[in-house]
Formats: structure tokens, sequence, C-alpha cells
């Protein structure tokens, strides 16, 4: 068999697999280990709902369903998994930002500061083996971002739109903005991450204080 034909033949496997795992829901219970392995080999977009029922079923909980999200709220984003007998926006709504394939990063994009979201859970792999969870409040997380802009040279945060007014603002102006955005006075989407091999100590200050046991996030939500 030539390469080309090698290639071919395992492009169309690919794709039998692909469609193999279209029903992600019947997969959102199996190992780590199998998640990440499924996880790889799906499409982006299609990876990004399994991450999100799969990482529910870990913590207990359940993925945020349009059907539940009031019609008021509908417009915004409210987040991605929820915790609890029921779900209370702006109680227990949690946005999960994953980290896969860059495994020396912490954070992730599409923040969106302005909406009902009370917990942030960021999901790090480390290998296909482990993997680490951090759960913050929206006034922590926004408090350890001001916190690194003040004490390093790294910029605050940058839009993930790209270019745009955000890129242009001086850090002064760009914490003053991201207070806008908790108050509901702008509507930006933020990129926000730090590399944990190159900023070890602020690594080891999130394992200390925010990492989590799966088991324990619904109760740190709900006790809150």
């Amino acid at each position: 068999m030539t390469l080309l034909e090698r290639i071919i033949a395992s492009n169309k496997e690919v794709e039998a697999i692909r469609r193999e795992l279209e029903k992600a829901s019947n997969y959102f219970n199996v190992p780590y280990a199998e998640m990440v392995e499924y996880y790889n080999v799906m499409k982006p977009k299609s990876a990004e709902k399994f991450i999100e029922g799969w990482i529910a079923t870990l913590i207990g909980g359940q993925k945020i369903l349009t059907k539940d999200v009031p019609e008021e709220l509908k417009k915004n984003d409210v987040g991605d998994i929820w915790v609890g007998d029921a779900l209370k926006i702006g109680i227990n709504n949690i946005e999960l930002k994953s980290t896969f394939r860059d495994t020396d990063t912490l954070g992730g994009g599409q923040f969106r500061f302005y909406d009902p979201v009370p917990w942030y859970l960021l999901f790090k792999v480390i290998d296909n083996q482990q993997y680490e969870l951090f759960l913050l409040s929206k006034n922590e997380l926004i408090t350890e971002i001001v916190n690194r802009a003040n004490s390093t040279g790294f910029s605050a945060y940058q839009s993930s739109q790209g270019s745009g007014v955000i890129n242009k603002l001086t850090e002064e102006q760009k914490i003053q903005r991201l207070y806008e955005n908790v108050q509901g006075k702008q509507a930006d989407k933020i990129g926000w991450n730090f590399n944990t091999r190159t900023e070890p100590e602020l690594y080891q200050h999130f394992k200390d204080k925010y990492k989590i046991d799966a088991k324990n996030v619904n109760a740190k939500v709900n006790l809150a």
C-alpha cells in the first residue's frame, strides 16, 4: 500500500470513528484516559460539547440546556454546567475553560464577565493519565487577573476578538474596563491565561488556593 493509499484509508477510518462518537452523551461517563482519546479524535466543536458533558458528569452536575434558561436570559451566556438540585442562574451555574493541547497553560478565552456567571472551572490536562481542576468565583478570578497585571510585566488580558479597542488600552485602562465588564457597562470577550511552567509561583498559588477534587465542587458552589 502506498503512502497516499494509507492516508486515504486512515482518513476514512477517522471519519467512521467520528460518526460513532456523534452521540457524545453515550461517553460522558467513560474513564479519563478513554475520554482523552475520544476528545482528540473528535472535530473541535464536537469535542468542546463532549468535554462539557464529561466534566458535568465528573462533578455530579448537568450541562446547561437552552430550555432550562429563563427566557429573559437566553441572550446571555450563562455558562456550561450547573450543580445542585436545580439550575439557579447567578448561584450555581459554572463556565468551563479547558486546556488540552497546551498543557503548560491555565486559563482560557471568551471570558464574558458581564454575563451572570458566578463560577469558573478551569480544567487542565497534564497528560493522558492526570488532570487538575481549579474552581474560582468570578470575584476571585477578577482579583487574580488584576494582581497578576499589577505584579508582573504581563498584560492584564487580551481581546478574544483579536484586534480592537482592548489591545490598544494601557494596563490601567484595561483594569478599569475589566471592572466595567463585571458591572455590565462593557461587553468584551476577554482572553486570559498564564504559563504554568514559566510562572511556577502563580501556578503553585492556584494549586494551593483553588485546586479542587471533582467530588467537592457541588458543596463549594452551593454552600458559598
